[in-house]
């Protein structure tokens, strides 16, 4: 007797769902929250480490974008609580510059208000600075952040 897989879909939550797919059981939704060019430098990284992209952007303030670093733009992070339900997201790449220390503090304080987890990737121009630690980096290890 010869039986037959179903076929992969991208709808949420049905059998055959590809891993990283809206809907899928085994993986983490993750979001990047920066500013436009530290989004579009996450999102390269994550593109690089995975093979994936993030499923959406959250920004620091309202831009006119609809999508940055090839991810759609949801929102801003202050409104990660009321932006985290209807995107399902459970995990952010917060990509901030080092000076941006306070934006850094808010943006944490909305996370965490929202139960999202944040591991922090450092901005490129922090990374070329003479005193960036060379592994930092391993922050964002996208193993670790899904949990593989």
């Amino acid at each position: 007797m010869h039986h037959t897989r179903p076929a992969r879909t991208n709808a949420p939550g049905t059998p055959g769902t590809p891993a990283g797919a809206p809907g899928s059981p085994d993986t983490t939704r993750i979001v990047v929250v920066g500013t436009p060019e530290t989004i579009a430098a996450a999102c390269a990284y994550w593109h690089g480490a995975t093979g994936a992209a993030p499923m959406g952007a959250l920004t620091l303030r309202y831009e006119n974008l609809a999508h940055v670093g090839g991810v759609p733009v949801l929102g801003i992070a202050e409104d990660a609580a009321a932006l985290r339900e209807p995107h399902a997201f459970d995990a952010a790449i917060v990509c901030l510059p080092r000076a941006m220390h306070d934006a850094a503090a808010r943006v944490g304080a909305a996370l965490r208000a929202a139960g999202v987890r944040a591991v922090p990737l450092p901005a490129p121009g922090d990374l070329l600075g003479h005193d960036a630690a060379p592994n930092t980096l391993g922050a964002a290890d996208p193993a670790l952040l899904i949990g593989r």
